[in-house]
């Protein structure tokens, strides 16, 4: 199930295409009980993208899978410019939507704000389906001062986890700051994976 999907339906194969964008400035947003995902870009053929620059937005860890997959199928983009993100359990990016297809094309980028992503034995997966497409931004060659952390504290340490399955992924770390409890590790050889450092 999902809290919240930006472009198709996960629950609908028919209904994979779509366009949304949310802009949170302020408040807060929560992701639902259960077994709930915010998904972005979460059709075949949709797009999706969550600008968030002030206010707090969270996934909650209750037990019951759920998380943040950005490219969830389609197209999706996730920036961060402000406030604060919690996800408690899996942070997917360049991932699938029910059983909707292969993985889809998802950038994740951190300009400002803090983020803390997973819990025990979750994580940020960069390339969590089969073809998918995975970049991750923390800061730009511009700039920011973003604050990530990756908070897992078993399921072998991950810090983040390339290539869950073939695909390709790339984590860019220019500027800010990128916390790990583990390992930045790399999963399946059958894809690309590349961690840049300062491209400026």
């Amino acid at each position: 199930g999902t809290s919240l999907e930006l472009g198709g339906d996960n629950g609908n194969a028919n209904a994979t295409n779509g366009s949304a964008v949310v802009n949170q400035t302020s408040g807060t947003v929560t992701s639902g009980s259960g077994n709930n995902y915010i998904e972005i870009g979460a059709g075949t053929n949709a797009y999706g993208c969550y600008n968030l620059s002030g206010g707090t937005l969270t996934t909650p860890n209750n037990g019951n899978a759920s998380g943040i997959r950005v490219g969830a199928t389609g197209l999706g983009m996730l920036v961060q410019s402000g406030g604060t993100l919690t996800c408690n359990r899996y942070f997917a990016v360049g991932t699938q939507t029910g059983n909707l297809g292969p993985g889809g094309q998802g950038v994740a980028t951190f300009t400002g704000g803090s983020t803390s992503i997973g819990a025990a034995g979750y994580r940020p997966i960069l390339g969590d389906k089969p073809s998918g497409n995975a970049v991750m931004n923390i800061g730009t060659e511009a700039g920011g001062n973003a604050s990530v952390a990756s908070v897992s504290v078993n399921s072998g340490n991950w810090g983040v986890e390339f290539l869950d399955n073939p695909g390709n992924a790339a984590l860019n770390l220019d500027s800010g700051t990128l916390q790990t409890a583990g390992n930045v590790s790399e999963n399946n050889h059958s894809g690309t994976a590349k961690f840049n450092l300062d491209r400026k």
